[in-house]
C-alpha cells in the first residue's frame, strides 16, 4: 500500500509541474550524465525505460504583429547500457505530439497539430581519467558525445496540403551531434558535477538550420537513503539564430537561458526507478521576442 501511494504521489507531482522551452528538441538543455549515474553502484548492466516530457514556449510571429504558442508532449522509450565503470550508453526513440496556436493581432486564433515519430538519438560517456580514494573512486573526467539521426518525418502536411512549419514537424530533417567534457567529484553520499559541451546541427533539405549551441551545467546530488536521491543543477544554453535559408534567419530564435533544475530519484519500487526532473528558468537573454517556460520530465525505468 505504501509503495502504491508513493508512486501515485510522484506521478501527481509530474503532472503538476510546469512545461519546457521551445517545442523542439534543439532547445532542450541539461546534464549529459544520466540521472543517478554518479551515486549508483557502478556495476555493469542494462536499464530499460519510458519517459514523458511536456514542452512549451511562445514567441512573436515572423510575418506580422501577434504571437504563437507551441506545445509538445514527447513520449520516448530508452535503453541505458553500462558495460563497465568507464563506459555508458543511452539510446532513445521519441514520439512527438505537437500543437501550434497562432494569434495574429486583431484576428482570430488558429491552431495546427501534428504527431509522429521523432529523431532518435544515441549518447555515450567515457571516463578518460578517474580519481581514486582509499576505498573507492572519488571522481572522473569524462568525454561525452551524442548523435541525433533524422528518423522523424520532416514532410508533415496540414489539411490543405501545405507543409507544416518547421517547429511542427515530428523530425528536424537533419542530423545533429554534440561533444563535451564532464568533471565529477564524489564524496561519500554526495556528488558534484560540471560539464561543458557544444551541439552542432546540419541543414535539412528545406534549407532550415537550427542554431548551434553551447551547453553548460553544474550540479549537486545527494543520497538521502538507499531509496532516495535529491539533486539540484544549473543548466545553461547559449544558441545561435536558426537559419531559414542561405540569406535569412529567424529573428525570434536563439539567445541564452539559465535554468534551476531540481530532481528526485526513487528506487523504493526496485527494480523499478522513478525520476522526476523540473527545469525552472532563472534568467534569459533571448533574441527577438520569446518567452521561456519551465520543463518537466517523468521517467520510469527497469534495471537488471
Amino acid at each position: 500500500m505504501q509503495r502504491h501511494m508513493l508512486a501515485a504521489a510522484l506521478a501527481a507531482l509530474a503532472l503538476a509541474a510546469p512545461g519546457t522551452t521551445r517545442a523542439c528538441s534543439q532547445c532542450l538543455c541539461g546534464s549529459p550524465t544520466p540521472a543517478g549515474y554518479l551515486l549508483g553502484s557502478g556495476e555493469p548492466g542494462w536499464s530499460y525505460g519510458f519517459e514523458d516530457q511536456y514542452l512549451s514556449k511562445s514567441n512573436a510571429l515572423d510575418d506580422g504583429p501577434g504571437e504563437e504558442s507551441q506545445r509538445e508532449h514527447r513520449l520516448a522509450a530508452f535503453v541505458l547500457f553500462r558495460p563497465d565503470q568507464r563506459w555508458s550508453f543511452r539510446a532513445r526513440a521519441p514520439y512527438a505530439i505537437k500543437s501550434n496556436t497562432r494569434s495574429p493581432q486583431g484576428e482570430p486564433d488558429s491552431e495546427a497539430r501534428s504527431h509522429g515519430f521523432g529523431d532518435a538519438d544515441l549518447q555515450a560517456r567515457l571516463d578518460i581519467s578517474s580519481f581514486e580514494g582509499l576505498m573507492q573512486r572519488t571522481g572522473a573526467l569524462a568525454l561525452t558525445g551524442s548523435v541525433t539521426l533524422p528518423t522523424g518525418s520532416n514532410e508533415a502536411m496540414d489539411d490543405d496540403g501545405g507543409r507544416l512549419d518547421a517547429h511542427l514537424q515530428p523530425g528536424t530533417g537533419a542530423a545533429a551531434w554534440s561533444l563535451g567534457l564532464a568533471l565529477d567529484h564524489i564524496e561519500g553520499r554526495a556528488a558534484l558535477s560540471v560539464s561543458l559541451l557544444g551541439r552542432f546541427n546540419a541543414t535539412n533539405s528545406h534549407g532550415y538550420h537550427y542554431g548551434n549551441a553551447a551547453l553548460f551545467n553544474a550540479g549537486y546530488a545527494r543520497a538521502l537513503s538507499p531509496e532516495w536521491q535529491l539533486a539540484a543543477e544549473l543548466n545553461g544554453r547559449v544558441a545561435d539564430f536558426d537559419l531559414t535559408g542561405p540569406d535569412g534567419r529567424d529573428p525570434n530564435t536563439g539567445g541564452g537561458v539559465l535554468f534551476l533544475t531540481p530532481s528526485v530519484r526513487c528506487t523504493a519500487l526496485a527494480p523499478l526507478t522513478l525520476d522526476l526532473i523540473v527545469q525552472l528558468p532563472l534568467a534569459s537573454r533571448l533574441n527577438g521576442i520569446q518567452s521561456e517556460k519551465g520543463t518537466a520530465r517523468l521517467a520510469l525505468s527497469w534495471s537488471r
